[in-house]
């Protein structure tokens, strides 16, 4: 299993954005500030790479899930890094 956290700030107010992802049976959930969203997804590593828009508050922000599962998040094509 893959676990990652980042926080985001925006206007001097923390998000929390929590990934886990599931390689082998395919199952990844995303946790925005507490309310969880689940990303259907192929087993086995089989279309595990996507890119998911999400908000966090009101900014725009973007998931980028590599092949192997692992994820980052970006806000204004730039990476936040991993908390």
């Amino acid at each position: 299993m893959i676990k990652q956290h980042w926080i985001v700030v925006e206007d001097e107010i923390s998000h929390t954005v929590e990934y886990t992802c599931k390689p082998l049976i395919g199952k990844i959930n995303v946790i925005i500030d507490g309310e969880s969203f689940a990303l259907k997804s192929k087993f086995l590593f089989f279309g595990l790479a996507r890119r998911e828009m999400f908000r966090v508050g009101d900014t725009q922000a973007l998931l980028v899930v590599s092949a192997s599962g692992r994820a980052q998040v970006l806000i204004k094509g730039k990476p936040i890094d991993q908390d």
